[in-house]
């Protein structure tokens, strides 16, 4: 019974100590955000965001799902989901410097359908109209790793809403 009582206050100790450092994770900046049209007809958006961590601990995100999604000027716009590439973000340094790393992924926005080319036009109306103020939401499930002195310790199922609202939106912009 005490070795029960042992492993349910290990995981909720782990929980709270993923929670503690998913809040230190922050979306720094979007570097650039780019349409492409594979050859079988889909089309993709590609994108690269610079990630950071204020936190004392290295991080690791792996087997995350995240859906993306943009807001602004009262709208919605559910972008798409995409399968996050296994990012690690060193510690901050000890003068608090937040450590960065850029991560590009891709979201799939479909084929040459109506919604897929409606929904392309809604978000280049969105990102161009500096009166929207869109801000980018990544918000998914995945295992979140914390670096200790002997390995990791990993809590699976661990859910991340991440908030960026650019200050100069045309910095997004690439032809």
């Amino acid at each position: 019974m005490a070795a029960l009582v042992a492993f349910v206050g290990l995981n909720a100790g782990l929980a709270f100590a993923a929670a503690d450092v998913v809040d230190k994770l922050s979306i720094q900046k979007i570097i650039k955000m780019k349409i492409e049209r594979t050859e079988d007809g889909i089309y993709n958006l590609k994108v690269l965001v610079c990630l950071s961590n204020k936190g004392k601990n290295t991080v690791r995100i792996r087997d995350a799902e995240v859906g993306v999604r943009l807001e602004g000027g009262g709208e919605k716009i559910k972008v798409g989901t995409t399968r996050f590439p296994e990012v690690e973000l060193a510690r901050a340094d000890p003068d608090g410097v937040p450590s960065t790393k850029d991560v590009e992924f891709t979201v799939e926005l479909g084929g040459s359908s109506e919604e897929t080319v409606g929904r392309m036009i809604a978000l280049f109306n969105m990102i161009c109209n500096p009166k929207n103020s869109p801000a980018m939401l990544l918000g998914g499930k995945g295992v979140v790793g914390i670096k200790v002195e002997r390995g990791w310790v990993y809590q699976d199922g661990v859910s991340v809403d991440l908030k960026f609202v650019p200050s100069i939106q045309r910095e997004v912009l690439v032809p």
